[in-house]
């Protein structure tokens, strides 16, 4: 599945490289990867008309993209560096908004999501992706993810789990399976690992996936091209999505390697029929991976979407909410009003 060209030959990748430092992650970092993905997915996505217009001008008067079958987003308008804010949490993958031409915020750890809840309420026109790491997620962030989806603000959260803390010199993290030995646990972690999409599921994430960039399997699946297009599935769908990244940390996990990931990876669709809309099969399918210490299997794929009623659609708001400049008494009253 991808979506049908409707940008013209001058779009293409260093469209959003331009301008952007080189990244700094470790060698053999899956970060390269996952970034990689995310570019191409932008790429692919591009609204030739949003370009030299301001977002919101773009938002009101750009044509909508035509989208296969099997996007929830019928009318999405496409993409352009400027109708973009690339939201980095803490992990080394927060580093993103660095590395790729929009624009870039960098939040406290695990603060990610407040920001994008009070910019998404704000600028319905903005595309808006947050990235970082499993414990900025689902450790001091847990809270946020909890809560954040009830609101339906449109976010795609592109979470990391290389199963160990590689930024600040791989203590175990959430997504650590039990038994992992480290600096901080030389005898082992006696926690057990959180299984994230589940998590996911259960607190009213209207788009749940998983991807993991590590090339071709034994049986030929490219893993590249499914994270791609799972990208653009979830920055097109309207509501708040996740998306969990399987990859590796070549300094602090040597056991998952891509050569781990490669034999591990099964698509969902190689399981049988799956249908994301019910919401039972996909914590079901959630749960059949986890084996103690070690995965069966690492299933890849969109597990669970739905579309609700988002936050703008409930308050009736049809354009980005722009203050007016306001003077000095103006400001004042307004603060002693709330005071």
């Amino acid at each position: 599945m991808s979506t049908k060209q409707t940008t013209p030959a001058s779009i293409s990748l260093p469209t959003y490289k331009e301008g952007a430092a080189n990244p700094q992650w470790c060698p053999g970092c899956g970060d390269f990867g996952a970034l990689s993905a995310y570019t191409e997915a932008l790429r692919d996505l591009t609204n030739q008309e949003l370009f030299g217009k301001s977002s919101w001008e773009a938002y009101r008067f750009a044509k909508p993209l035509l989208l296969p079958d099997g996007y929830c987003q019928k009318t999405f308008l496409g993409v352009a560096p400027h109708t973009i804010v690339t939201d980095g949490g803490i992990g080394c993958m927060g580093q993103f908004p660095q590395y790729v031409n929009t624009y870039a915020v960098k939040m406290p750890h695990g603060r990610l999501l407040p920001f994008a809840a009070g910019l998404g309420a704000m600028r319905p026109d903005l595309m808006i992706f947050g990235v970082g790491g499993d414990g900025d997620g689902f450790a001091i962030g847990a809270g946020h993810i909890a809560n954040f989806p009830a609101w339906t603000i449109n976010i795609t959260y592109l979470i990391a789990n290389n199963r160990v803390y590689g930024l600040t010199k791989g203590q175990t993290a959430p997504g650590s399976v039990r038994g992992t030995a480290t600096k901080g646990t030389p005898y082992g972690s006696p926690r057990h690992q959180q299984n994230f999409i589940d998590i996911a599921i259960a607190n009213g994430w209207t788009f749940v996936a998983r991807i993991a960039v590590c090339g071709k399997t034994k049986d030929d699946f490219d893993t590249k091209k499914q994270a791609v297009e799972i990208l653009k599935q979830a920055i097109v769908h309207p509501g708040p999505s996740i998306v969990i990244d399987e990859t590796e940390c070549p300094t602090y996990n040597k056991e998952i390697t891509p050569e781990y990931l490669r034999e591990h990876v099964v698509p969902i669709d190689a399981l049988g029929p799956h249908n994301p809309a019910d919401q039972n099969a996909a914590s079901r399918l959630a749960r059949v991976e986890i084996k103690e210490k070690k995965e069966n299997i690492i299933l890849t794929g969109v597990y669970y979407h739905a579309e609700r009623e988002s936050f703008h659609q409930y308050l009736g708001i049809t354009e980005p909410l722009l203050f007016k400049r306001r003077n000095r008494e103006e400001a004042k009253k307004l603060l002693n009003k709330f005071a």
